[in-house]
């Protein structure tokens, strides 16, 4: 029988705390910075669909709306030059639809046998992405068993293994002209990330 499932989900985020500069002459020292941060909404749908009384199918898709995050903003107080009171970063993110499919196996009363398969692209561009974020397009995959000795005990055991397209950055210096001269802020970054990350999971849960 099929079951479907749909949630999104917002927030919104004022930060704050101190702000270190070094290598930058007579601007070092510590200064206030305030942030004030969204992060993006996402919108979710997922169908379950048990084939026959061991096996079980589930997909989903997920829209995340990274399209908010253009730029961030970085408010800095009791600096000496002016055009160092707001720090601005450019983003340019795109907005996301991940896709998941997976699959369940009753393989008997006490043990189901779980595969699945993840797509999820990476907000990021080639041409604004930066070291910060250094994310290609994600693929995941998982397998995992889950064990119930009795209807008020399960143990889950999964294992994931992630990798990412080669996320490239190049990423320019970034000089201030002041009355003084050229001050450098940032330095020039070139490089080729290539992400992979291994994730292994163990729950054990209690029905009363």
């Amino acid at each position: 029988m099929p079951r479907a499932d749909r949630h999104g989900e917002y927030a919104r985020y004022p930060l704050g705390g101190p702000r270190l500069l070094y290598d930058s002459g007579a601007l070092n020292g510590r200064y206030r910075a305030s942030l004030d941060f969204t992060t993006p909404e996402s919108l979710e749908s997922a169908l379950s669909w048990r084939l026959d009384e061991r096996w079980t199918s589930h997909g989903s898709a997920v829209w995340t709306r990274w399209g908010r995050l253009q730029e961030i903003v970085v408010e800095n107080r009791g600096v000496a030059l002016p055009g160092f009171t707001e720090v601005r970063e450019t983003m340019n993110w795109s907005d996301t639809l991940s896709w998941h499919l997976g699959a369940a196996y009753q393989a008997s009363p006490q043990w189901t046998v779980r595969a699945g398969f993840a797509l999820d692209p990476s907000p990021t561009r080639r041409r604004d992405r930066t070291a910060r974020v250094p994310v290609g397009d994600r693929k995941l995959y998982t397998i995992g068993a889950g064990w119930s000795p009795n209807r008020d005990v399960t143990l889950d055991l999964a294992y994931a293994y992630a990798q990412e397209s080669t996320a490239q950055v190049k990423q320019s210096a970034l000089v201030e002209q002041t009355a003084a001269g050229p001050l450098p802020i940032q330095p020039g970054y070139f490089a080729d990330y290539r992400n992979r990350f291994h994730v292994l999971t163990a729950q054990l849960s209690y029905r009363f």
